[in-house]
């Protein structure tokens, strides 16, 4: 979504059966959309403000919860904001230079140094969050402000893209296809090459500058 020369990108993952983690996901996408929408402003307060409305808005879904990575665009300012496991890159000059950290516990033992990074997604405690936009009482997102530069690239993903898809092929179909939508469209590919009929739904935004 652009807003007057700004681009807000919102990518949730709904977690709940008989449809509540779709209907949490989508409240969440929409009640942090027309926050910020409406504010114009972006900050890391805003930011946080927009995660606390779209965790408001998932308490009409009782027992479900959703991830949630945000990234908003002024300038030369880029704010990433996320809850769960759904990811926001940051790539310039072909190369990943931020990722946010999942809350989960399989990054947890990454930080520990029990696994490396590239172990994430085949651990055995892949699915367990540590934590999610539910409707609780509070909830903190994890906000990053980044600078911005022409040419940058950014991607906002579900666990269910970045599970299919590598940094490494990230990079280099990046490198090799420069705008965002045949960016997406390749790494697309990978991702339905890869399913099999347990592979979760998944979403993906790219941005390029």
């Amino acid at each position: 979504m652009e807003l007057k020369n700004k681009t807000i990108a919102i990518v949730a993952d709904g977690l709940g059966g008989h449809g509540g983690g779709e209907a949490a996901s989508s409240s969440a996408v929409r009640a942090a959309s027309e926050y910020l929408t409406k504010e114009g402003i972006f900050t890391t307060q805003s930011v946080q403000d927009a995660v606390t409305f779209a965790n408001n808005a998932v308490k009409a879904h009782p027992c479900a919860k959703t991830t949630i990575a945000i990234l908003c665009l002024d300038g030369h300012v880029a704010i990433s904001a996320h809850v769960g496991d759904s990811r926001v890159y940051q790539f310039r000059d072909g190369k990943i230079i931020f990722q946010s950290m999942d809350h989960s516990v399989s990054q947890m033992a990454v930080a520990v140094g029990e696994i490396t990074n590239d172990e994430i997604r085949g651990h055995a405690d892949r699915n367990k969050l540590l934590r999610a936009v539910d409707g609780g009482e509070t909830i903190h997102a994890e906000i990053c402000e980044l600078s911005a530069e022409k040419k940058d690239a950014f991607l906002l993903c579900s666990d269910g893209f970045w599970e299919l898809v590598t940094e490494d092929e990230m990079e280099r179909d990046l490198a090799r296809l420069h705008d965002a939508k045949t960016w997406l469209e390749r790494m697309s590919e990978r991702v339905k090459k890869r399913q099999t009929n347990k592979s979760d739904n998944y979403s993906a935004i790219t941005i390029t500058l």
